[in-house]
């Protein structure tokens, strides 16, 4: 079972990873759930966000929580990227496995702790 867990929120997506980002207010930038196909008989304790919603435009001071359960690498660059829209990639190769993180910092602290990059 995953759960993400911030400060003012708990996700929950029954067997699969999830990502959850919350912000300086405690408001729900960003969450999902992994695999993005949940069955029927799971039960996601939060609703998706709207389709179409402006990507964010973060403040590079601000300071926000991000936690994550089992994710490889690849889905935690698209959680970025789904929430920024900007191209981010591994910093480093051969550090394959899923990965757990719940972490308070600025998005390039944040980006750091989870072994990524923006691509230039």
């Amino acid at each position: 079972m995953s759960v993400c867990e911030t400060e003012h929120w708990v996700l929950d997506c029954g067997s699969g990873g999830c990502a959850l980002w919350e912000g300086e207010a405690g408001e729900v930038l960003f969450w999902k759930c992994y695999p993005t196909v949940v069955s029927a008989s799971q039960v996601v304790s939060a609703r998706r966000k709207s389709p179409g919603a402006e990507r964010l435009v973060l403040d590079p001071s601000q300071k926000m929580t991000l936690c994550y359960s089992d994710l490889d690498k690849s889905q935690i660059a698209e959680a970025f990227r789904e929430l920024t829209g900007r191209s981010v990639v591994a910093s480093q190769t051969g550090d394959a496995g899923v990965r757990t993180l719940c972490q308070t910092g600025t998005f390039n602290e944040l980006l750091q702790a989870s072994g990524l990059v923006l691509q230039k």
